[in-house]
C-alpha cells in the first residue's frame, strides 16, 4: 500500500532499538506467541496453544519449504484461479504440480463444487487456499470451507491456507480455515502475518499455525535450519500490530479502501468495465464485455495512463485487469478523472 504503517508499528519497533539487536529471542518465551494465540481467542474465537504458532522469517520461503515437506516429486495440490502467481510456483519450487480450479467472482456462485471434483486425481495430496482470494479479493464462505474441509477428509488431503489479507476485511465476516476442529484440524496449516493489513512487507515477517501441535512440529522438523525464525524487529513489530482490538490506523485504512474501491468500481462500470465486488484485500479484478477481446491492462495505459496488472499475469485472459486501489484519495480522485474525461 502506499500508506505509511500503523504508528504503533513504527514507535514498537523504535522502541525494540533499545535493547541489544542481536540473534531473536525465542518466541514462545518473548510473547509474540501468546499475543498471537490472544488474537485469535479474542477474534476468531479459536484456542490455539502459543506452542502451535511457528514465527519464520518469510511467508513465501516458508510456504515453499511447507510443501517440499508435504509433497513427493509430482504430488498435486490443487489451487484457485484467477491466481497470484506465486501461489502456484511455490508448488513447483517444492516438486508439486499445481492444478487449476476455476473461481468465478462474477458469478453468483463463484465456487463451484464440481469444478473442485473434476480436478481431484489420485495424485492429489494438497489444496492450496489464498484466503481472502488474490486477485479478485473474494473471501471463501464458510460454506465452501465447510466443503473443502468434507473434500480433504474423504480424499486424505493437507490444507495449506493462506490467510495474508485476513484482517484487509472490507465487509461482513471472515472465518479462518483454522476454525474447524477434529480431523481437518490435523490437516490444516495457516499461513499469516502483518505485512499485508499493516503495510510492512519491508519488514517482513510471519508466521504459521495449526489447532493441531503435532503437525507444526512434523512440518518444523523436515524444514530444519532452512528457514530462520522470526527476527527481533519482525517479532516487535507482529506484537504490536496483533492486539485484540484494530488500531485507529486499521479501522482508518479499510474506511479508506472502501471508498477507493467504490469510486473506482462505479467509474468503470460507467465505461462497461465490469469489476468484482471484493470483501476483503485491495484489488479490484475487471474485465472487458465478452465481445471486447482486447487488453483491459494496455487500454487503461494508452487512454487513462492508469497502470494494472493483466490478467494473463494471474493465469486468465487478457481481458482482465487487476487494479490496486490502496493509495491516498487525491490519487484515486485523479484516476476516477482519467477514467470519465480520456477514456
Amino acid at each position: 500500500m502506499d500508506f505509511l504503517p500503523d504508528p504503533l508499528i513504527r514507535a514498537a519497533v523504535e522502541e525494540r532499538f533499545n535493547e541489544p539487536v542481536g540473534y531473536a529471542p525465542p518466541y514462545g518465551t518473548s510473547g509474540v506467541a501468546g499475543a498471537l494465540a490472544d488474537f485469535y481467542q479474542h477474534r476468531h474465537g479459536l484456542d490455539v496453544p502459543a506452542e502451535a504458532f511457528w514465527l519464520h522469517s518469510g511467508t513465501l520461503q516458508a510456504a515453499v519449504l511447507i510443501f517440499d515437506a508435504l509433497l513427493e516429486a509430482g504430488d498435486e495440490v490443487l489451487y484457485f484461479t484467477p491466481s497470484f502467481r506465486p501461489i502456484r510456483e511455490v508448488v513447483e519450487a517444492a516438486g508439486g504440480h499445481p492444478v487449476p480450479v476455476g473461481l468465478d467472482p462474477f458469478s453468483e456462485r463463484p465456487f463451484s463444487p464440481e469444478g473442485l471434483s473434476r480436478a481431484l486425481s489420485p495424485r492429489t495430496r494438497a489444496i492450496f487456499l489464498c484466503h481472502p482470494h488474490n486477485p479478485t479479493g473474494y473471501v471463501f464462505s464458510p460454506e465452501d470451507l465447510a466443503l473443502l474441509a468434507e473434500v480433504a477428509v474423504r480424499e486424505d488431503l493437507m490444507i495449506v491456507s493462506n490467510e495474508l489479507h485476513a484482517r484487509v476485511l472490507l465487509e461482513g465476516t471472515y472465518t479462518s480455515m483454522a476454525s474447524f476442529g477434529g480431523e481437518v484440524a490435523r490437516r490444516t496449516l495457516v499461513l499469516s502475518g502483518a505485512t499485508k493489513s499493516h503495510n510492512i512487507a519491508g519488514i517482513g515477517g510471519g508466521f504459521a499455525f495449526s489447532r493441531s501441535r503435532e503437525l507444526v512440529d512434523r512440518i518444523k522438523g523436515r524444514v530444519g535450519y532452512r528457514l530462520g525464525s522470526a527476527r527481533p524487529l519482525q517479532q516487535a513489530a507482529m506484537v504490536a500490530a496483533y492486539r485484540t482490538e484494530d488500531s485507529p490506523w486499521l479501522v482508518e485504512t479499510l474506511a479508506t479502501l472502501r471508498r477507493s474501491r467504490d469510486l473506482l468500481r462505479d467509474a468503470l462500470a460507467e465505461k462497461g468495465v465490469v469489476s468484482s465486488a471484493p470483501t476483503a484485500t485491495y484489488f479490484l479484478w475487471s474485465v472487458l464485455p465478452e465481445d471486447d477481446d482486447r487488453s483491459l491492462a494496455r487500454l487503461m495505459r494508452d487512454r487513462c495512463r492508469v497502470a494494472g496488472l493483466p490478467g494473463t499475469d494471474f493465469l486468465s485472459s487478457d481481458r482482465h485487469l487487476r487494479l490496486v486501489y490502496a493509495t491516498d484519495a487525491r490519487r484515486i480522485g485523479e484516476v476516477v478523472g482519467r477514467l470519465r474525461k480520456e477514456w
